[in-house]
């Protein structure tokens, strides 16, 4: 059995240590922390910076997946933009975050995002050729017989 020991402690065991196999799809950031912007407070994982726990771009990758997105392991513009849309679907409030929450119901609940309908509206006129048309009067001609003037 692995014991984790500091200086002055009792030696206990390890949470990996229990007898039970660990959930597959438990959510992969610590508690209270969330999936979010690089310039977001230190709860907000982006999964930008290196030495990001390979746990943390697994899992957003997962949640990507799911959702058919690409599945790049980071926050970016289509994560958030599929978090803004599952939230206010449910109704809850929206930040664009990936906490454990949005975790829960795709990953768990098998939860995805409903395809965009788009209502073209009425059919737009087609437009015209456009169509130059130059008159010459007698008189307007310039010097020469030519169209433009000459220089020099």
């Amino acid at each position: 059995m692995n014991r984790t020991t500091h200086p002055g402690t009792v030696a206990t065991p390890r949470r990996d240590d229990d007898a039970s196999p660990a959930d597959p799809n438990r959510f992969p950031l610590p508690p209270g922390h969330y999936w979010g912007p690089l310039d977001g407070p230190a709860e907000s994982w982006s999964n930008y910076s290196f030495g990001t726990a390979r746990s943390s771009v697994d899992g957003l990758s997962r949640w990507q997946r799911a959702l058919g997105l690409p599945d790049s392991g980071i926050y970016d513009h289509a994560t958030r933009t599929a978090a803004f849309r599952m939230q206010w679907a449910f109704g809850w409030p929206v930040s664009g975050n990936v906490s454990e929450s949005e975790w829960e119901e795709v990953v768990r609940q098998g939860w995805r995002l409903p395809p965009i309908s788009i209502d073209p509206g009425p059919e737009a006129p087609r437009p015209r050729r456009a169509v130059r048309r130059t008159r010459v009067r007698p008189g307007l001609v310039p010097a020469g017989g030519g169209c433009a003037p000459r220089f020099g």
